[in-house]
């Protein structure tokens, strides 16, 4: 089920956070540490790759990661 405003903004603050702590994750990582079905994690990761907030690339040998952005304006 698609999350409403107020769970996705919850599963972003979730997500968000344990991608700042360990500083990288796959999606299986990501669903194995946070209490949030598969659904509202993808939906997550969305929303704060559209807010410029992480990043997806890919690791050598093809696995998909997920990390924060860093942002120099701000020391």
């Amino acid at each position: 089920m698609i999350p409403d405003k107020e769970h996705l903004k919850r599963y972003c603050k979730t997500v968000y956070a344990i991608l700042t702590t360990k500083g990288k994750c796959t999606l299986q990582e990501l669903l194995r540490l946070c209490s949030i079905d598969s659904t509202g994690i993808c939906i997550a990761l969305l929303q704060l790759i559209r807010d410029g907030k992480i990043e997806q690339t890919n690791e050598s040998g093809g696995k998909v990661i997920y990390k924060t952005i860093i942002d120099d304006r701000h020391p």
